[in-house]
């Protein structure tokens, strides 16, 4: 099937999005910056005064654009919707996991999707980490995996015929 050819190139959550051309509207900054959020693994510490609250998948301090805003609320949905039926299997066979927030945290990650998004539109290196609290290294790493993924998600795009999406990848 297509969704069997597309799930070979990517994950489950990544081949959904392309079905139902959640990324289709976005520019390439902002394709850039919600494909980060597969392959971040920075995790935010607690600063001063916030030991108590919650790190959600998307910081709170984030100027995403209107169309990346919609499209991050179309993923989280997504993702969530193939969480809990990841949920229902793992409970029809009896194996518990994780719960579904901490699920998800582990599937999608905004937290650097912001100085991605400053990257992609041109800041200088310096310039786009000035306002992350992330390190360098972990900065650098999401580029290096969010590379690789723009290049399997094109692959895709050329399966399915999506040159559309397939030109914004490149420029990404």
């Amino acid at each position: 099937t297509l969704k069997g050819r597309i799930a070979k190139e990517v994950d489950i959550f990544i081949s959904q999005l392309i079905v139902e051309a959640v990324l289709d509207p976005l520019d390439y900054a902002e394709l850039a910056a919600l494909l980060s959020a597969f392959v971040c693994d920075f995790k935010p510490r607690p600063g001063k005064g916030e030991e108590d609250q919650i790190i959600t998948p998307i910081p709170k301090d984030c100027n995403f654009t209107s169309a990346l805003t919609k499209a991050i609320g179309k993923t989280l949905k997504i993702v969530q919707e193939i969480t809990r039926e990841e949920e229902e299997l793992e409970a029809y066979f009896n194996f518990t996991a994780a719960s579904m927030e901490e699920h998800i945290m582990s599937i999608v990650n905004f937290h650097l999707s912001d100085t991605v998004y400053k990257w992609a539109t041109g800041f200088d290196f310096v310039e786009a980490r000035r306002e992350s609290r992330a390190p360098e290294g972990n900065i650098v790493r999401t580029i290096m995996r969010l590379s690789q993924l723009l290049s399997n998600t094109k692959s895709v795009c050329r399966i399915i015929g999506n040159s559309e999406l397939e030109v914004k990848i490149d420029h990404a």
